[in-house]
């Protein structure tokens, strides 16, 4: 008989539209093929997870907002030096060819000619146990119950791993003792009719989004003369402020100002300069100690380029390859720095050297470990193709400012080294904050001394992202789990226990020793994260969400959904992914004046708030309002009709209050998120509730069209869904409300709600702009529909009745034209019309605000608009002075008359933007107005011109004697 088999992997494809770029990312379900498999075969191969583990090919379109692939290698929203990109387009379509090329060769054609996957011989082997879990649950409102007791904690940890190490023991006995790979065939995502129809017909094309126009001219924007643009009333203005989402909560960012004085993020480095002429006053270099005063691994660091040029001279002259071999040798890890099977870690090529040739002295002083004690040093993950570029210790992630405090969050790569290394949680102490004075008596003046540090503290996990409303500071953060490596270490056939063993003894061995490992590695994580939410209260486990799952199954007839057939094989990325922390503290708290160092300084007090929910990482997810912080996170629920995993997201909703905040609520809702601008909590005074509204795509599939041909067998479409919050801790978002099938065959790229109304941007070829009526709740409507070319990325108010957006135009065929700057009129809400549009001449034509909101500056007095702009040309070409352009654009966008440009800042010549000059440091693209005079910044330098005539005042550069303090120079970008 046939039987529709759900065809499971490892690391899918996901969100890829008609002819999209690709690219490697992180994994997710497939499409349903039908097969003629026995049943029973089936749920056999469907309890093991046969793949190996290769990156994924993904879809590009949801990185950073919708940026995509080949937006990044033409230089969307990049700030990479046009040979960088090229390095990074040649690498990318070298990494995909070979990947699409050991897909091809992996897979097979059944009885009906359609690309299948090989199968084991026999039937497959015995697996070890049930890999479905009895205590763990999908992640729902029983999340919100935490743990009393932290022995529960242990056993849900228990449970999880052993899920993990099961899962591990099947793949790695299926891929070693096997002659073939359980492997995925290539499943394209979203809407198209050209979707690729097997794994022969792979072709690189630019989405229609991303493609450029060879035909058109793409020279820099034309600067237009003042005198013939309208004056504006721009004398006098003021706006400084961060472009917020939600009025009243202060996103972090890189730049802040007081009005008197400009604080700014540049690398490791803390610049204050005064707004009204431009004068350096203060540096603070960040300390990369961390704040119990454990140093960098390393010293004298800057001399190691010189060792390594005296090794390679060597090997040079011995006929040694650049790792003192025989120049044919040929390793396993195709290099010998990466020890994947023993340690999971990547050495440094000098330290490598080192170490093998001890005898070898170098001229200069090299890099030296700093004895046996605890300091930090940069492990990069064996898996970053780019793994040999070690980061800068540390660099600034934001600033947030209240009164005379400001708040610096700073991130390092560098993790801390222990005698035994067994840290499970990674990226320990990655994410450091500092409070300075900056009260105007405590700010220098010299332009090299630093700020006075109040107070300090270090927070596990990477940095996300932050709010602050008043005093009130809260951090998000997440820290990924070493458990994959660990479980491979101790599970892998190449082990020297497993060698001589067929598969049924290496399963039998290796799930004995998985029994004896996983009650260490659960009490190790339990006391670990103790440790981060209070080492002072041992035993204290109430800060943390219970343990759950990522996939929710679909009921098996029996009215139980624990059923081992139901268990897809990316489990791996669907329990203990990811544990998201929620960080927060009181910036008005006591204080240290004392002095700069970190034994002056008194410790930041802070509550924490954790659970194990996998963050997507192409965009930001989070959103907070002036009372709820709500995270979302990846899951997968399975469809009781046809076995197929539909993405979805799940949201956990806390509770903020002054500076605690406590998870309240859960909700689930079909498809994934754009960015923060598709979340919402809205409180309707009718009925006196509070709701959250959340925007989603919901991706199109492909699979057997009659049981014949590949092809689109559902469409892509969007939903605005509604979700009552409740009014207690511990209860379910309650879905109310729900507008469907938005923007058919399309994705969303733009969404904003404004109090009981929504506007949603989606895009294939034609950019739909749509306006829903959100005032009942239980009823969200879409109003109103205006198909034009193009596609907004982001959307601004300008009043009730006027929507700024910004984006791409568009041809017909798709092909972007250039920067385009429009203006809805929506005071017929069944009607929107696009009452003006200005589109940059070069079809090359990006801007950073596309994608980060906080670049965006509209002055509603004088009703200008300062954009950061760029247009991409390649260094060396005849034409390339003509064509680029990197600086900012002021836009007249008064809706009584056409749009217009008002005049151009540049902040580079092409000249010497080819330079190889410049650090690696880099300002953010910002703008900000000091009584009508506009401050730009980006790349290496600051200025400013009056926003009336254009006329040029002052200039800083941060960079201006790079040349003479280092020999390590670098691109303008």
């Amino acid at each position: 008989m046939t039987n529709q088999i759900a065809v499971v992997h490892y690391n899918p494809i996901d969100h890829i539209e008609e002819g999209e770029k690709v690219e490697l990312e992180s994994s997710s379900p497939v499409t349903a093929v039908e097969d003629t498999a026995p049943q029973e075969d089936f749920f056999e191969m469907l309890q093991k997870d046969d793949i190996p583990e290769a990156s994924a090919l993904t879809g590009a379109a949801a990185s950073n907002g919708g940026a995509t692939a080949a937006s990044r290698v033409y230089g969307h929203e990049s700030s990479l030096s046009p040979r960088k990109k090229a390095f990074y387009a040649i690498s990318f379509v070298a990494v995909f060819a070979g990947l699409v090329g050991g897909l091809a060769s992996l897979t097979r054609t059944n009885s009906r000619g359609v690309t299948d996957l090989p199968r084991v011989e026999g039937g497959g082997p015995p697996v070890s146990t049930s890999t479905f879990p009895s205590r763990l649950s999908y992640f729902n409102e029983s999340v919100l119950n935490g743990y009393d007791q932290c022995d529960d904690l242990e056993l849900d940890l228990l449970e999880a791993i052993e899920l993990l190490g099961n899962i591990t023991i099947d793949k790695f006995a299926t891929n070693h003792f096997s002659s073939n790979y359980y492997l995925h065939s290539y499943v394209c995502r979203g809407g198209g009719s050209d979707c690729l129809q097997s794994m022969d017909d792979v072709v690189l094309l630019p989405p229609p989004e991303v493609m450029m126009r060879e035909d058109v001219d793409s020279s820099a924007p034309e600067k237009e003369s003042v005198a013939d643009s309208p004056t504006s009333n721009a004398a006098g203005e003021d706006s400084f402020g961060t472009n917020n989402q939600v009025q009243g909560v202060d996103e972090a960012d890189l730049v802040k100002s007081d009005g008197t004085h400009v604080f700014a993020a540049y690398a490791d480095k803390l610049m204050v300069w005064n707004a009204e002429n431009g004068t350096l006053l203060s540096t603070t270099v960040i300390p990369t100690e961390d704040d119990e005063g454990y140093p960098l691994c390393t010293v004298l660091e800057t001399n190691s380029k010189d060792c390594l040029q005296e090794f390679d001279i060597w090997f040079k002259t011995s006929g040694l390859n650049e790792y003192g071999d025989a120049p044919d040798t040929v390793y396993s890890d195709g290099s010998p720095l990466f020890d994947i099977i023993s340690t999971g870690e990547t050495k440094d090529r000098l330290e490598y050297l080192l170490e093998k040739f001890p005898d070898f002295e170098c001229s200069s002083p090299v890099p030296t470990p700093l004895g046996e004690a605890e300091c930090y040093e940069y492990n990069p993950p064996f898996n970053f193709w780019w793994r040999w570029s070690r980061p800068d210790p540390i660099t600034i992630s934001s600033l947030m400012m209240h009164e005379e405090k400001l708040i610096v969050v700073a991130s390092t790569d560098y993790s801390l080294r222990t005698e035994e290394d067994s840290m499970i949680l990674r990226n320990q102490k990655n994410t450091r904050v500092f409070v300075f004075d900056v009260s105007p008596q405590a700010i220098p003046e010299d332009g090299t001394s630093p700020l006075t540090l109040l107070s300090r503290k270090d927070f596990q996990g990477t940095y996300k992202t932050a709010r602050s409303i008043g005093q009130y500071v809260h951090i998000v953060t997440s820290s990924d789990l070493n458990l994959e490596n660990i479980l491979n270490r101790k599970l892998s056939p190449n082990n020297e226990q497993f060698v001589k063993m067929n598969e049924t003894e290496y399963r039998s061995e290796a799930y004995t020793i998985l029994q004896d490992t996983v009650q260490s590695l659960a009490s190790n994580i339990t006391s670990e994260l103790t440790d981060i939410f209070d080492p002072s209260a041992a035993g204290d486990c109430t800060k943390l969400a219970k343990v759950a799952l990522m996939l929710k199954a679909a009921n098996d007839g029996s009215g139980s959904t624990n059923s081992t057939t139901v268990l897809p094989s990316f489990t791996l990325n669907s329990v203990l992914r990811t544990l998201s922390l929620v960080q927060s503290f009181d910036v008005s708290q006591g204080i240290n004046t004392a002095g700069t160092t970190v034994s002056d300084v008194a410790s930041i007090a802070a509550t924490s708030s954790g659970v194990f929910l996998p963050m997507p990482t192409y965009t930001s997810n989070i959103y907070m309002s002036s009372s709820k912080l709500v995270i979302a996170g990846e899951s997968y629920v399975q469809n009781p009709n046809d076995g197929e995993w539909d993405e979805h997201t799940v949201l956990l909703v806390f509770n903020v209050e002054n500076d605690t905040s406590t998870p309240e609520s859960v909700g689930d809702v079909p498809g994934s998120l754009l960015n923060q601008f598709s979340m919402d909590h809205y409180f309707d005074e009718n009925t006196q509730e509070d709701y959250l509204r959340v925007a989603t795509t919901s991706w199109g599939r492909w699979g057997l069209i009659d049981e014949s041909f590949w092809g689109q067998i559902e469409l892509s479409e969007s939903q605005v869904t509604v979700l009552k919050m409740g009014n207690s801790i511990g209860g379910t978002l309650e879905m109310v409300g729900q507008a469907k099938e938005i923007g058919m065959g399309e994705r969303i790229y733009a969404v904003r709600f404004l109090g009981d109304r929504a506007f949603v941007v989606t895009f294939r070829q034609i950019d739909p702009f749509y306006t829903l009526d959100m005032s009942d709740p239980t009823n969200p409507t879409v109003v109103g529909e205006l198909k034009i070319p193009g596609f907004s990325n982001y959307l601004h108010p300008v009043n009730e009745d006027l929507i700024l957006a910004l984006g791409q135009n568009t041809t017909e065929e798709g092909w972007t034209d250039g920067l385009q700057i429009s203006l809805f009129n929506v005071s017929d809400f069944a009607s929107p019309q696009r009452v003006r549009q200005y589109v940059e001449s070069s079809s090359n034509s990006i801007s950073d605000a596309q994608y980060e909101h906080k670049a965006f500056r509209y002055l509603p007095d004088s009703k200008l608009l300062i954009l950061p702009l760029s247009v991409n040309a390649w260094c060396g070409q005849p034409d390339f002075a003509e064509k680029f352009f990197d600086g900012f654009v002021v836009y007249d966008v008064d809706e009584t008359r056409d749009f217009s440009k008002k005049f151009n800042i540049s902040h580079v010549t092409p000249e010497d933007a080819c330079n190889w000059c410049w650090s690696r440091d880099e300002l953010s693209s910002r703008s900000l107005v000091f009584n009508g005079a506009v401050m730009t910044l980006k790349g290496h330098n600051v200025l400013s011109h009056e926003l009336t005539d254009g006329n040029f005042r002052w200039e800083l550069n941060l960079d201006y004697d790079t040349k003479e303090k280092s020999d390590f120079c670098y691109a303008w970008k």
